[in-house]
């Protein structure tokens, strides 16, 4: 028997810990039995083993930023 912190999963948001599904016992409905669906450790790590996001503006991504909008900084503040 363990107690546990069970959080709902929100689409849009990082999974932190196991992912599980609860079923109530009949004889004792205060108390339930707990499959891990997915593990903590079972989740791929990034491609290059680090923790930080993946970077998704690539060099020809940001030359058409700068086609379109201009470099950073060149127009001055914006206030």
């Amino acid at each position: 028997m363990e107690a546990a912190l069970a959080q709902p999963l929100a689409e849009g948001r990082p999974i932190t810990g196991e992912v599980i599904s609860m079923r109530q016992r009949e004889d004792l409905p205060f108390l339930f039995d707990v499959t891990t669906e997915l593990d903590a450790s079972a989740r791929p790590a990034a491609a290059d083993g680090s923790t930080r996001p993946a970077q998704v503006a690539t060099s020809s991504y940001r030359k058409g930023w700068d086609a379109i909008w201009g470099r950073r900084g060149a127009r001055g503040p914006l206030n």
